[in-house]
């Protein structure tokens, strides 16, 4: 089995903490400039008393001569000095994510913070204890990229990724969903005509209740820091559409989803999702609006809802 460990680095050193109680014997490490062979005998707690291993290869070649590791009581503490000075981006040879690898945020140190703190380490030091955070919390707030980098190297991802995905694929589904209701509208409408606009809201209704109350998910995105909105803005917004479907009793001539998913299909777009402003689809999603409208509004007209873009 593998034991947890926890890796840091300045920019001359590299620190392996290898998480193991009850050592039951001198524990079993090489050393080379490559890479380091553990092997040891004891417990990590949740686990019996076994043989825990693991085999780590460097980014870069260490200098084996002068490594050095100290056995404590709840741990093993191994020092690693590099040939070269300089930082590196991660521990392994290859791009590759092992479970029981973790930051050491305790010991962790990045060229930005060893500048920082070669500037002004005993402020920095005062500050931190006063505040009572832990050194995760701290690189989250004072650096807020190099944390970036390290939860990127430990999870494979930033969790900002985690956002984009929830809003891609939220979008996606709506946006089909709407779609589905567009053609199924106007299919019938060409195959009918006339006839079929008194049947219409019977034929994707209960659809359409579904995704409108789908919808009331909007509202939570902004407390959930997904979207920048207003949480009562998209409830109003949100709130009377679906009042106007489930308690108006005026005649509902075409309830369609014609602006709604191209609204939607607008918000998949990268560009949308990495927040960054692109004129030609923000002109055409407006001009939608205000050619088709929203359909939920139009009751009284018997004339389908089209695009003129």
């Amino acid at each position: 089995m593998h034991p947890n460990v926890y890796w840091a680095q300045t920019a001359k050193d590299v620190f392996l903490k290898v998480a193991i109680i009850d050592i039951q014997r001198e524990p079993d490490i090489c050393i080379e400039d490559e890479e380091i062979e553990f092997c040891a005998i004891g417990s990590t707690g949740t686990q019996g008393i076994q043989r825990y291993d693991f085999v780590i290869e460097f980014f870069l070649p260490i200098d084996a001569s002068t490594s050095s590791f100290v056995i404590r009581e709840r741990e093993i503490m191994i020092s690693l000095p590099k040939k070269e000075t300089d930082w590196w981006p991660r521990l392994l040879h290859e791009p590759k994510k092992l479970p029981w690898l973790k930051v050491d945020f305790e010991k962790w140190k990045s060229e930005d913070l060893s500048s920082t703190d070669d500037d002004n380490p005993k402020d920095e030091i005062k500050k931190r204890l006063s505040d009572q955070v832990s050194s995760e919390d701290f690189l989250r707030s004072k650096y807020p990229d190099v944390y970036k980098d390290l939860q990127k190297h430990e999870l494979s991802y930033v969790s900002e990724s985690n956002r984009k995905i929830y809003l891609f694929f939220y979008n996606l589904f709506m946006f089909c969903t709407y779609l589905y209701i567009f053609s199924v509208l106007n299919i019938r409408y060409a195959r009918l005509g006339n006839d079929f606009i008194p049947h219409a809201f019977k034929s994707v209704g209960s659809v359409l209740k579904m995704i409108s109350l789908l919808m009331f998910l909007e509202v939570l995105h902004p407390i959930f820091g997904y979207t920048k909105t207003s949480s009562l803005n998209a409830f109003l917004t949100i709130g009377s559409r679906n009042f106007i479907l489930f308690f108006s009793h005026r005649r509902r001539t075409q309830d369609s989803g014609e602006t709604r998913h191209f609204l939607y299909f607008y918000y998949i777009l990268p560009h949308r999702i990495n927040k960054v402003s692109l004129l030609p689809s923000t002109n055409v999603r407006y001009s939608a609006r205000l050619y088709c409208m929203d359909p939920l509004y139009i009751m009284d007209t018997p004339i389908p809802c089209h695009f003129h873009l």
